[in-house]
């Protein structure tokens, strides 16, 4: 195939003005939504922040444990280190008390410069935590549990606590301190009396509540939650005013200090600013999930921190729909990409077109290309038919590897709106540091020994004696006897050792306890004791006869010929002799493969654990494989997971061809 060297001179024209195109239609990309005042990328994700009245002091806190106070522009004016995860800060009217609510069983109080003025313990991590205006009184509330307490804000003293039926999500106290808004995980928003300790009212909403805000004036309270609708109430007789429907669950809720404007952040991505009447004013689009927000006292600007490690502020009067922001993006994009596309088959084509060396070089390429076609033309019926099978091989298989092996290298928390954020090697480096990792290893190290002896030897062995065997009706017994176990679900088997090594009615226990060998007063606890738990999981499965290795070293034995242990008879050979000298040598596929397939399932596998011990006690019967599961399923951090994932696949990967390796220089030398 020859183009001909026909020049057209409007080509090189035409691809320079797309791309032209292609650099008018790439935006400059913006940190933040519009109206983005200022933007900081943070060390962890902000579930806390707050805003004085006037809007000139900001605070908020990380999931690493880290406070931080800025001005209206952005402008850093301290940090504080509680050491653990920030899970809600309030201010003071005029920013000269701040209280954090954070995972270290307490509530600390810092003032304007970041200096402790006290500190209150609580019997459970904190859910969320108030202050009123004038800093006098303080409420915060219990996770899991249904208590909430009452705190002098000047001296951080008790005042009060109150237990409720169910679970207090969020708390909010009125401007002056009279009056103690709790909403509940059961839908209900109750109000008390801070002097009475009285339940003035309580209303029942949608679903659960997980913010609160109350205007200044104490006039109205604004509630929302999983019900999707944010809800206006009235402060004093707990009167519906009110809803607003969202289209996902509200994360945050902030007023300003006349009431006027309702900030609402939802689990779709978006903040809704509302009118005092519940009508929608703005919606400001932002790049992931919003965890918090706070209003300044007059609306003017609004403080968001997002689930991708991010603070921004934006002024309100600068904010508009993202909607049409999106569409001009996606446009231009489109365009952009399409211009590309056809500049660089414009250029590719005029190459070839007008230089030797052009056409020297598509020739063989052109050649190749056409011969290519026109096999795949021939054939395709096939290739039709192919496709679903590829197609969901593709979509089952290689597609859920690649993102995972991708996941390692973002931050990513998925069922919560997040979209992953690329972090590098950032996952992996965590991994590395991470101090349950070398334990994990070590532990690891040891189960994988164990499995290899379990896998190699007791079927080996009861290969061999079941070989022994004279009659061929006796061997065809044996043989259902072990196999019949096969059928019998690892869940149940499991399940069943877990019985068995109960402490006080196990089958073990109770055996020791009759022959005098053990104390029933002190009982030993098998999973539950960190130096007897390690050995116990690999104890589980006794005497370990696994039925697809007695079947793959029995089919090895029986394809032995019989010439062969007629001649090492001859020899004066005596049983264990043959089955060192003869027998073994001859199953070293046999070996080899049940070996690598014991690696890989060691490594992979979870399930003792999950039915057992959960990792413990003290971490010692965890393995990468299950701080994998825990940080993936259970903490959510997906990327992390992956990390590790993506690094027991390489091992994984390496074992597995080598294993093909071994294979396929087996059947060459055969």
């Amino acid at each position: 195939m020859h183009f001909g060297k026909r020049p057209r001179r409007w080509l090189p024209t035409l691809a320079i003005l797309l791309l032209a195109t292609v650099l008018v239609a790439i935006p400059v990309s913006a940190q933040g939504p519009p109206g983005t005042l200022w933007w900081e990328q943070t060390d962890g994700i902000v579930y806390a922040s707050a805003t004085s009245a006037d809007g000139e002091f900001l605070v908020f806190g990380t999931i690493e444990g880290l406070v931080e106070a800025r001005d209206r522009d952005g402008a850093f004016l301290w940090q504080y280190d509680v050491a653990r995860a920030v899970r809600a800060i309030d201010v003071t009217a005029s920013g000269d008390r701040i209280v954090i609510a954070h995972e270290g069983r307490a509530v600390t109080c810092l003032d304007a410069e970041g200096q402790v003025v006290w500190e209150f313990a609580t019997g459970m991590p904190p859910a969320d935590v108030a202050i009123s205006s004038d800093g006098a009184v303080v409420v915060v509330s219990e996770q899991l549990k249904g208590r909430f307490y009452l705190i002098d804000g000047r001296d951080g003293t008790q005042l009060w606590s109150q237990e409720t039926p169910s679970r207090v999500q969020s708390v909010a106290v009125s401007s002056d301190g009279t009056r103690v808004y709790v909403g509940r995980y059961d839908a209900r928003v109750l109000c008390y009396d801070v002097q009475t300790q009285d339940l003035l009212w309580e209303t029942m909403l949608d679903r659960i509540i997980y913010a609160l805000a109350v205007t200044a004036d104490g006039e109205r309270v604004y509630a929302g939650g999983s019900g999707n609708t944010v809800q206006a109430l009235d402060a004093v007789s707990g009167e519906m005013l009110w809803r607003f429907p969202v289209s996902d669950r509200v994360t945050a809720i902030d007023v300003t200090g006349d009431g006027e404007l309702v900030a609402a952040s939802s689990w779709d991505k978006k903040v809704y600013l509302l009118s005092k009447e519940g009508e929608q004013r703005q919606l400001v689009q932002t790049a992931d999930w919003v965890h918090t927000l706070s209003l300044d006292e007059d609306g003017v600007t609004l403080l968001v921190a997002t689930d991708r490690n991010e603070v921004f502020v934006v002024g309100l009067a600068g904010a508009r729909s993202a909607a049409a922001t999106r569409a001009r993006r996606l446009l231009y994009a489109t365009a952009a990409a399409l211009a590309l596309g056809i500049t660089a088959y414009l250029v590719l084509r005029h190459w070839i077109r007008t230089s030797d060396r052009g056409a020297e070089w598509w020739e063989p390429k052109g050649r190749v290309i056409g011969h290519a076609a026109r096999a795949f033309w021939s054939a395709r019926i096939g290739y039709l038919f192919m496709i679903p099978t590829f197609a969901l091989l593709i979509a089952f298989s290689y597609a859920p590897t690649a993102l995972g092996l991708a996941y390692g290298f973002a931050e990513w928390t998925p069922g919560r709106g997040r979209a992953p954020r690329w972090v590098g090697l950032e996952n992996f480096r965590k991994v590395l540091e991470n101090p349950v990792i070398p334990l994990a290893i070590r532990n690891q190290l040891i189960i994988v020994l164990a499995d290899l002896f379990k896998t190699l030897v007791g079927p080996l062995v009861v290969a061999e004696l079941i070989l022994g065997l004279r009659r061929a009706r006796s061997q065809y017994l044996w043989r259902t006897l072990f196999i019949i176990p096969l059928v019998v679900p690892g869940v149940a088997t499991t399940l069943m050792w877990r019985n068995i090594m109960d402490p006080n009615l196990g089958l073990i226990n109770n055996t020791l306890f009759l022959l005098g060998l053990a104390n029933p007063a002190s009982p030993p606890t098998w999973l539950a004791d960190r130096s007897l738990a390690l050995g116990s999981l690999i104890f589980i499965g006794f005497p370990w006869i696994g039925a697809f290795p007695l079947l793959i070293f029995y089919g090895g034995l029986i394809t032995i010929s019989s010439d062969i242990f007629d001649a090492a008879r001859v020899d004066g050979a005596t049983g264990l002799q043959r089955v060192l000298r003869v027998d073994i040598p001859i199953l070293v596929p046999q070996i080899r493969m049940l070996s690598v397939l014991a690696i890989i399932g060691s490594l992979q596998s979870f399930g003792l654990q999950l039915l057992t011990t959960q990792g413990g006690p003290a971490k010692a019967t965890t393995t990468p494989a299950w701080e994998m599961y825990i940080q993936g399923i259970q903490a959510s951090r997906w990327g992390y997971a992956a990390a590790l994932a993506a690094m027991l696949f390489l091992v994984i990967m390496g074992l597995t061809l080598l294993n093909m390796r071994i294979i396929g220089g087996d059947a060459a030398d055969r």
